[in-house]
């Protein structure tokens, strides 16, 4: 049934225009390396109240947290995301106002900062 829902999440992400989609910037901005000096920084965009979360090889254990920014967490899972594809994640029933994210996996944590309208 997740498979299912993912599916579905993501050909509606798919169909809808990809300008209206904004990038998270995950700050530091510096690139995370692993030992193979292979860049694993992860991106993500916006696209209403859809997150999509992307990485140039497969991570697993990913750790994606949603704040609100009184600190409350509004989305907590965690992940496998395959290499170069996205892995999409729909926030129901948040509110318009700003929010950051964070993203671990391993040692390495990156928090980006987003605003839904």
């Amino acid at each position: 049934m997740k498979h299912f829902i993912f599916a579905c999440v993501t050909l509606l992400f798919a169909f809808q225009s990809l300008a209206q989609a904004i990038d998270i910037k995950f700050i530091p901005e510096e690139t995370a390396e692993d030992y193979r000096s292979v860049s694993v920084k992860p991106t993500a965009s916006l696209n209403g109240n859809i997150i999509s979360i992307s990485a140039p090889v497969t991570l697993s254990n990913v750790s994606v947290v949603v704040k609100d920014m009184t600190g409350n967490a509004v989305y907590s899972e965690t992940i496998a995301i395959p290499a170069r594809q996205y892995y999409s994640i729909v926030l129901d029933n948040v509110e318009d106002g700003d929010y950051t994210i964070e993203v671990t996996f391993g040692d390495k944590y990156f928090l980006g900062y987003f605003t839904i309208q």
